[in-house]
């Protein structure tokens, strides 16, 4: 029985495996078949197109001429290559763009630009400096090129005709600054008693010296900053109030860093003594006297990018996006990696730069060298002008703009910044305890950083006139600061006539 059942199932199983067999060797055949119909289909539609293209040529040929049918093959070919472009239908606006959609993409800039200003003005509330203020906001402002960047990526990477643009809010809350305050408990004021006592008989004088203190409120101070591309830690400082100051004078922090200032507010005489009180009360602040360094942290810029949906890969081209929309963004530039290797903590200073190759043959008279190249021109001296003392001499005009500035004395600079007067400006501290300055140098002509050690003579920048000028012009100074390195405004410090130690050098 179980012969016979075994027997009928190999049976079984062999026809089935003919039939599979045989399905195989016809799908095999209809393949082929296929195949060989598709290739002939392919060659069939080779030698069509190609016998239309050759007619097309050879009409335009005879109606155009060669010339006119290289050029509209260019026109192809270069169409084809902006086709494979990520962006080049932005950049060049390429036809698929209407009036509409450039209108949207102002929208969209001015909503950038308007949060980017708005990120930063917590910082006009603190007591400090107003340059110092402008140039810390400079610092820490994140770039409108950024979002600029990631709505152009955006429309890059959308299908068809409809944009879509990230929401402009969502992105400025991942780049907006941060603030940290800490909290000041150790502040004071203070009286000073001050008792001389000197006999009737004409001997020596004593005098008795006391104190008394009261603690201040607590108050709150900037510590440090959060920004997209980093930390800046901002220094803080121990300034000294006589408790009469105004309004203005209190906004601008302009109390004085030396412990011994105080205001006399009584003095009182008895037999043979004479008691004097002072008065003077301390509040820590920011210290506007330095402007704080960027910490620059690649990582988390590229971080926040890949969060908004940036591929690893094509971070490189957001940098390289937003440093061209927002050339301001110095940082930016350094990331899309135009000034490998440079600091950039000073956004002022343009490594990249004609005066890198100036060659110093200067002859110091005396030490001093006449601070323009180009140009000994005086065009308003020093002394009373307009009825403000004019604190020191301008040099040259809108004939000389360019002309490269270099510094007058060996020294070592102590300032770099741009001031809403005085535009972009050095400083350079001085072995003899003087200092020099230089202002309303042209943007970006800067070749100079804090720390540097110059030679007279060395270049330093290019004339121009940013700041508030009526044209281009270095306006030159020499002060005697109170300490080395001090940055206190130049009015508030004993000037000199520059002409003094440059005019022999003239």
């Amino acid at each position: 029985m179980n012969d016979q059942y075994n027997s009928q199932d190999l049976t079984r199983e062999s026809t089935e495996q003919m039939r599979e067999m045989g399905k195989k060797a016809g799908k095999r055949l209809i393949k082929r078949v296929a195949s060989r119909a598709m290739k002939w289909l392919k060659r069939l539609l080779f030698t069509f197109l190609k016998q239309l293209i050759m007619g097309i040529l050879k009409a335009l040929l005879a109606i155009l001429g060669p010339w006119a049918v290289v050029i509209l093959i260019a026109a192809v070919l270069f169409l084809a290559i902006l086709e494979s472009i990520p962006g080049a239908d932005w950049m060049l606006g390429g036809g698929a763009r209407t009036a509409e959609m450039f209108a949207l993409d102002q929208k969209y800039e001015n909503e950038y630009k308007q949060l980017a200003d708005d990120s930063v003005k917590e910082i006009n509330d603190i007591n400090a400096e107003p340059d110092w203020a402008s140039e810390f906001q400079s610092i820490i402002k994140p770039s409108w090129g950024i979002p600029a960047a990631l709505a152009r990526y955006s429309i890059v990477r959308t299908e068809g005709q409809k944009i879509i643009y990230p929401d402009s809010n969502q992105i400025f809350e991942a780049l907006k600054p941060r603030f940290h305050y800490k909290t000041i408990t150790t502040d004071v004021e203070r009286w000073k008693t001050v008792t001389v006592c000197c006999p009737p008989d004409g001997g020596p004088c004593s005098t008795t010296i006391t104190y008394k203190t009261k603690p201040r409120p607590a108050h709150k101070v900037l510590d440090w900053t959060w920004t997209p591309y980093g930390d800046v830690p901002v220094p803080s400082l121990k300034k000294y109030w006589l408790g009469n100051e105004t309004a203005e004078q209190i906004k601008f922090n302009e109390g004085s860093t030396n412990p011994e200032y105080y205001r006399k507010i009584k003095e009182t005489s008895s037999e043979n003594c004479t008691t004097t009180v002072w008065y003077q009360y301390e509040n820590t602040e920011v210290n506007d006297l330095k402007i704080p360094d960027l910490k620059e942290d690649e990582a988390r810029l590229k971080g926040i990018l890949m969060n908004q949906g940036v591929k690893e890969a094509d971070v490189p081209i957001i940098y390289q996006w937003a440093a061209a929309t927002d050339p301001s963004d110095s940082t930016l530039i350094f990331y899309a990696g135009k000034f490998e290797g440079v600091n950039l903590n000073d956004p002022y200073t343009n490594y990249d730069n004609f005066l890198m190759d100036y060659e110093n043959n200067s002859v110091p008279v005396d030490g001093w060298v006449w601070p323009v190249k180009e140009t000994t021109v005086v065009s308003s001296g020093y002394g009373p002008r307009w009825g403000k003392l004019h604190t020191g001499v301008d040099i040259g005009g809108r004939k000389w703009t360019g002309s490269t500035i270099i510094a007058a004395r060996d020294g070592v600079i102590v300032r770099v910044y741009k001031s809403t007067t005085y535009g972009n400006t050095v400083f350079i501290q001085h072995d003899n305890g003087l200092q020099t300055r230089y202002a309303h140098m042209i943007d970006g002509s800067i070749v100079v950083s804090v720390g540097q050690k110059v030679k007279a003579g060395d270049p330093i920048g290019r004339m121009g006139s940013t700041g508030k000028v009526t044209g281009p012009h270095l306006h030159f100074e020499v002060a005697k600061p109170k300490y080395w390195g001090d940055l206190t405004r130049t009015k508030e410090l004993k000037s000199y006539d520059p002409m003094i130690f440059i005019g022999r050098a003239r």
